[in-house]
């Protein structure tokens, strides 16, 4: 699979819309291949929950995804749902992070990502360099804005597997992977990205973190969204 690389700079709005602009093609194929789950009963509802979410907790990413709109000349409400609400129904469970220390090559976070037989939605890496906050690169669905799967410029480092979560979401949430993106763009160590990730009310699918840093300390964050919950320190 050849995957596309996209650089984003600038303020969130202007990134959005250079991350629109590039993988334009993708985001539109993405949103056909997701078909009727964007059409989901009550979604006008969902979507202002969502945007005061966002507003609340992460503003900066909110303009990210109305410039991901912009610049993909798509609709802005697929791009919110897709982004803060697990709309695949699948059982893509399968994946599995993995946490490797004293290698040759120092400490490495790698999974397997093993999605179902027929999903074949398309991936891009995004290479950013906001106009504050910390350079990262990630790869994810095209449409996404997701700080899983991902590395900063101080050698934070994440990788994820779906786990779901059977625990009440209700309420004003931000969707994991969303919030996780704007720790990237602040994080320098796992301890930090693990606190801060516990401060906010999380919602989303529900996933197994490895997470290490360049000082070599790691953890798997066992995130069944809202609960979250660190074993394996350093293992």
């Amino acid at each position: 699979m050849e995957l596309r690389l996209i650089e984003c700079a600038g303020t969130p709005r202007e990134m959005g819309r250079q991350y629109g602009e590039q993988a334009r093609d993708e985001i539109l194929f993405s949103f056909e291949l997701h078909g009727g789950s964007l059409d989901m009963p009550g979604r006008e509802g969902f979507i202002r929950h969502s945007e005061r979410a966002l507003q609340t907790f992460a503003p900066d990413i909110l303009e990210e995804l109305k410039g991901i709109a912009e610049g993909a000349n798509a609709d802005y409400r697929k791009v919110l749902m897709v982004n803060h609400v697990d709309t695949f129904g699948n059982d893509a469970d399968r994946c599995t992070p993995v946490i490797l220390r004293q290698t040759p090559d120092g400490t490495i976070i790698a999974k397997n990502n093993d999605t179902p037989v027929k999903e074949n939605y398309p991936f891009i890496i995004r290479k950013c360099r906001p106009e504050q906050g910390i350079p990262f690169i990630q790869v994810t669905y095209a449409a996404w804005v997701s700080g899983l799967d991902a590395m900063n410029a101080e050698g934070l480092a994440n990788t994820h597997g779906s786990i779901g979560s059977v625990f009440d979401k209700s309420g004003m949430r931000i969707d994991i992977r969303l919030y996780a993106c704007r720790l990237l763009r602040e994080c320098r160590t796992t301890e930090e990205f693990i606190r801060r990730l516990s401060e906010v009310p999380l919602t989303g699918k529900g996933f197994g973190i490895a997470v290490g840093d360049a000082g070599g300390n790691t953890a798997m964050v066992d995130a069944a969204v809202p609960c979250i919950a660190v074993s394996a320190r350093n293992k």
